[in-house]
């Protein structure tokens, strides 16, 4: 423990008394507050199109890179957590480690290149 960190303790307890002494759960307060169903969507959506098509170097997603589109698309009043943007797409019903299953790319191409067989 610093002692920059005891003078917070000392100075939230001051402010707040016991109060301060609780601490807040980590990670995302409510995705559903966050996300509405209509937000939802629209990340579903957002997550079937290129990240190329947002001007990413990328041609795959990932929770920080889904996270920032989202906020530069009008999603999200700001940048959310990676866990908010997984908690998100959970509550869709999908994975994010299974996303495979669900996220398509609009390559014709894709899956062809997916498959073992070749043209």
């Amino acid at each position: 423990m610093t002692a920059q960190t005891v003078r917070n303790a000392i100075h939230g307890f001051n402010e707040e008394g016991t109060e301060s002494l609780h601490r807040e759960k980590p990670g995302p307060k409510d995705p559903d507050r966050i996300f509405e169903e209509e937000e939802r969507e629209a990340l579903l959506e957002l997550a079937h199109r290129s990240p190329r098509d947002f001007s990413k170097e990328r041609s795959t997603w990932t929770l920080p890179l889904l996270a920032e589109v989202a906020f530069e698309e009008g999603l999200t009043e700001h940048t959310v957590s990676n866990e908010t943007i997984r908690q998100a797409i959970l509550e869709m019903g999908h994975s994010w480690q299974r996303a495979k299953d669900w996220i398509r790319s609009p390559d014709p191409q894709y899956t062809l290149n997916g498959s073992r067989e070749t043209a």
